[in-house]
């Protein structure tokens, strides 16, 4: 299931948030199964910009796909992977506890 029907948040919107806030988001979406999303928004907050279009490569197929294929979640857990590196220990703890 995606984000197909309500507004996804902005960079600015995900960059700006406090900590709790943006855990608020991740959870909420989690609870929708809107994990694609989250892949993004975490890429958001790493500032990563090969990272951030990578993940807007995959919500895009997922999106055009109406579903996660087989391909494009192995991408989206490679990136997540990738994503969680690039945290402190302690935000990866808090976060990943949001998912």
């Amino acid at each position: 299931m995606t984000n197909n029907n309500n507004r996804l948040k902005t960079w600015k919107e995900i960059v700006h948030m406090n900590t709790k806030d943006f855990q608020d988001v991740l959870k909420e979406n989690t609870d929708k199964n809107y994990h694609t999303e989250n892949v993004l928004y975490l890429a958001f907050r790493s500032c990563d910009m090969k990272m951030i279009e990578e993940a807007k490569i995959v919500l895009a197929d997922h999106l055009t796909q109406g579903s996660l294929s087989h391909e494009n979640a192995k991408r989206r857990i490679e990136l997540l992977s990738r994503i969680k590196s690039t945290f402190l220990k302690t935000y990866q703890t808090t976060y990943w506890e949001c998912l």
